[in-house]
């Protein structure tokens, strides 16, 4: 665990030095200025526009984090010819790949809190007072939508060049977002093979299971707690499989050049 610790704080420090923050504090400006620019419309209007703006950047701006540098995990160290140092030491390529992800983590974590301030102090200021409880499930759910981006981007960085990818991690994580609405909107005459993949590719990898934007919209109340612990639980399932999958990638790929 400490030569995990080791190689997270290295991380932290590596995408740090690479103001990884600079998006987050794009964002939190963008939202103070929206919210200005709707203090003197109606209430209700002013509530839904901080809402669509907070829920919106919050979910792009992390997504696009954890899917550019997610991408980024093992090949920049394989570029720069940095990628032989640790493994050299008696460290294994797993330990030094969960290191990775986790100080990447780390870095989501603390852009979600600065995310959610942000929100929290136009709430203030527009006299909405202190964020409901059901705004924190709701945007831990989507932090850990982030965290499956993450594992994703940092498996397919594992056996493949950072272009290719960032290119493949977009394409699922787009496909997990519509492959529920998809699968719900197949026509009647759709042929069975066909809809029993999307409806298996819906059951397995499906993101709008971490989307409970609605909850903040109609202000209807939380979800049960079964419910809540089966999302949690589909989101660490994976994270678990795309980082088991990324660490056999990188144990067996040839990272001499």
């Amino acid at each position: 665990m400490m030569k995990v610790a080791a190689v997270a704080h290295e991380s932290w420090l590596l995408l740090k030095r690479d103001r990884i923050f600079f998006p987050t504090a794009i964002a939190g400006v963008l939202i103070a200025l929206f919210a200005g620019m709707a203090s003197d419309w109606g209430i209700e209007e002013f509530q839904k526009i901080l809402f669509d703006v907070g829920y919106t950047g919050f979910l792009l701006v992390g997504s696009a984090v954890a899917l550019f540098w997610g991408s980024r995990t093992v090949s920049d160290s394989t570029s720069e010819g940095s990628l032989e140092i640790p493994f050299s030491t008696p460290i294994s390529r797993p330990s030094w790949l969960l290191g990775r992800f986790l100080g990447l983590a780390l870095v989501l974590l603390f852009m979600g809190c600065l995310l959610v301030f942000a929100l929290q102090v136009a709430m203030l200021i527009a006299g909405f007072g202190v964020m409901h409880a059901r705004f924190l499930v709701m945007f831990l759910l989507v932090f850990q939508s982030w965290l499956v981006t993450a594992a994703l981007a940092t498996f397919f960085s594992c056996f493949s060049g950072q272009t290719v990818a960032l290119f493949c991690s977009i394409c699922l994580w787009y496909v997990g977002l519509v492959s529920d609405v998809v699968a719900k909107s197949l026509p009647q005459k759709t042929e069975p093979f066909v809809r029993s993949v999307v409806e298996n590719l819906a059951t397995y990898w499906n993101l709008q299971r971490f989307d409970l934007g609605y909850l903040a919209q109609y202000q209807t109340e939380l979800p049960t707690a079964t419910e809540l612990i089966f999302r949690a639980g589909y989101g660490f399932a994976c994270i678990g499989c795309f980082l088991c999958m990324a660490c056999l990638a990188l144990s067996r790929r040839d990272i001499i050049r």
